[in-house]
């Protein structure tokens, strides 16, 4: 994998995350290079899915050293709440179908995942194809 422009020792442009980390040494390699964040998948189909022991070990490793981030498909947010406080992560994101009312539960440490596929897009509430009109 490249290394960031941080770790090279250059001043930092934009911001990284990244997501599906499974093992503590992973999220150390992470935290080396630079990245920002590290994203846990807690949804139990995903094939990168991070149960709760994995996770605690991960976020005990990393401490101060990135942002974890839970990222969630239409789990509820006392469950949400309820794994954030056990495990010790601070941020959530969300990626499956949840309304703004979900969102505001977790706020403010929390942020939607939108994907841009046109069927998606349209039950989102944007417009069809983005701002161009163009698929």
């Amino acid at each position: 994998m490249a290394t960031t422009q941080a770790a090279k020792g250059a001043s930092k442009v934009g911001w990284i995350k990244i997501c599906g980390v499974r093992r503590v040494e992973d999220a150390l390699w992470a935290a080396e290079c630079g990245a920002d964040a590290i994203g846990l998948n807690f949804w139990p189909e995903g094939k990168r899915y991070c149960d709760r022991h994995q996770a605690k070990a991960i976020v005990d490793a990393v401490g101060e050293k990135l942002r974890v981030i839970g990222v969630f498909v239409d789990a509820s947010s006392e469950s949400i709440e309820t794994l954030r406080k056990q495990l010790g992560f601070s941020w959530v994101q969300l990626h499956g179908e949840e309304n703004e009312a979900a969102l505001e539960a977790l706020l403010p440490h929390a942020f939607k995942a939108i994907q841009l596929h046109p069927r998606k897009a349209k039950r989102q509430g944007c417009n069809e194809g983005g701002p161009s009109g163009r698929p």
